[in-house]
């Protein structure tokens, strides 16, 4: 099985039918195996940390993380909180800054990491300004839906990178 996480990207947004179209099956059904897809939209780094801090690691032959944009974080208060910073939030307001966003973006990047050093995995990364060493920027013009996500042909694209990227390795 192979366990994958990210935001709208890798949960297949705009999709007509995300279950058998979007990149996470097309990358299980090419290894013969089932995928594990807890991507949701709006999705922050943050909550792929605590879902991999949270999950058995052990029942998954690989990790296909999707890291998000760094202006979305989470917290807790009587269940888990998203928020994106680029809305007024009174969490946030007065503590985000640019900065803040790419140093927590490291951080995040180097905890997942660490987590999976000794387990196959491939990162990408949404952010296209990111500085993080991921293992794919998506900053290639891939087919996309009217929202900006991938569209049928954007999602074979990005199984077709990652199944090449992962053969080779």
């Amino acid at each position: 099985m192979i366990y994958f996480d990210g935001c709208s990207v890798t949960m297949g947004a705009e999709l007509d039918d995300k279950e058998t179209k979007r990149y996470s099956r097309l990358v299980a059904n090419h290894f013969g195996v089932e995928d594990y897809n807890i991507a949701i939209g709006g999705g922050s780094n943050r909550r792929i940390l605590r879902n991999l801090l949270s999950h058995d690691l052990s029942q998954y032959e690989m990790f296909i993380i999707q890291m998000t944009k760094r202006m979305r974080t989470e917290f807790y208060n009587d269940g888990w909180q998203r928020i994106q910073t680029s809305v007024p939030h009174p969490f946030l307001k007065d503590m985000y800054t640019d900065e803040y966003g790419r140093i927590d973006e490291m951080i995040m990047y180097h905890a997942i990491k660490s987590i999976l050093k000794d387990k196959p995995h491939f990162i990408l990364s949404i952010q296209h300004d990111t500085k993080v060493p991921v293992d794919y920027v998506t900053n290639d013009p891939y087919p996309r839906a009217p929202r900006g996500h991938p569209n049928e042909e954007g999602h074979k694209f990005l199984a077709n990178l990652v199944i090449s990227r992962v053969d080779n390795t």
